[in-house]
């Protein structure tokens, strides 16, 4: 399977009827940090949920990673459920345990598989990942117990923990506070795989390495981070400003000609 994000004519409408929201993108988004940018109601979240196949594009057709994971936006709605399960792990957890408790089931056995250590790597990825987090029974706590940044990191340490190489991210910094901004910057530095990701926080988006601007159905790329892509923008709006003054003293040349050779030619028949 191929590592990057493929859009071939790629449009869509939520109703088939109306105006597409996205139309014709050929888009092609490597393994890397890219940032996606533009203005509210543009298709930023659209364009995730399209590569996640939550939605199904109107036209065209999306290649995507195989091991491609968004990180789920109701985390603050998932209190009652542990770390284990946040992790993806309880199931197998829970089949361990009953066999180290005497289980002789098939089922306990089948839903284990080859993963006898997933408690020790899922506390050691923990460990690593999210640092603050300590405590007896870590696995089983609650997830109405954790902070905002925590209930963050930890989720994604669940989709590392399945296997993911390409993570989709919709304003992952939205409701945290500084220091839990921080540890998700902090585990985005430690991130080698893909990453797609829609903010407008300017600090995440300065650790991009190329943005995607969505505007007026399209998709524009831009090498480079935040800083790079408002450069090309400034330089690209003062070139169209010269063009714009080139163009007006054009003019105002070509009229002067004409008002001169009017006023040479009313000479001439007088």
């Amino acid at each position: 399977m191929p590592s990057s994000i493929v859009f071939s004519g790629v449009s869509h409408a939520f109703d088939h009827s109306s105006t597409p929201l996205l139309r014709d993108l050929d888009l092609t988004i490597p393994a890397a940090r890219v940032g996606v940018v533009g203005r509210n109601g543009s298709g930023k979240s659209t364009l995730l949920r399209l590569i996640a196949g939550e939605l199904q594009p109107t036209a065209g057709t999306i290649t995507v990673p195989s091991r491609t994971a968004r990180l789920p936006q109701d985390l603050l709605q998932r209190g009652e459920r542990t770390v284990a399960q946040l992790l993806g792990v309880d199931a197998r957890l829970r089949a361990l345990r009953a066999i180290e408790a005497g289980s002789i089931a098939e089922s306990d056995f089948e839903t284990v598989g080859d993963d006898w250590d997933v408690e020790a790597r899922s506390l050691a990825l923990l460990a690593t990942r999210v640092p603050g987090l300590r405590g007896e029974n870590l696995l089983d706590r609650r997830a109405g117990t954790l902070s905002g940044g925590e209930l963050v990191l930890v989720a994604l340490a669940g989709l590392e923990l399945a296997g993911a190489n390409t993570l989709l991210l919709d304003e992952p910094t939205n409701n945290l506070d500084a220091t839990a901004r921080a540890g998700l910057y902090d585990w985005i530095r430690g991130w080698r795989g893909g990453l797609v990701v829609v903010s407008h926080d300017v600090a995440l988006l300065r650790m991009m390495e190329m943005i995607v601007e969505i505007h007026d159905g399209t998709a524009t790329v831009h090498g480079g981070n935040i800083d790079a892509y408002r450069e090309q923008l400034r330089t690209r709006q003062e070139a169209a400003e010269r063009a714009v003054r080139t163009a007006e003293q054009k003019l105002r040349v070509e009229q002067r000609e004409r008002m001169r050779v009017q006023v040479a030619t009313s000479r001439q028949d007088r």
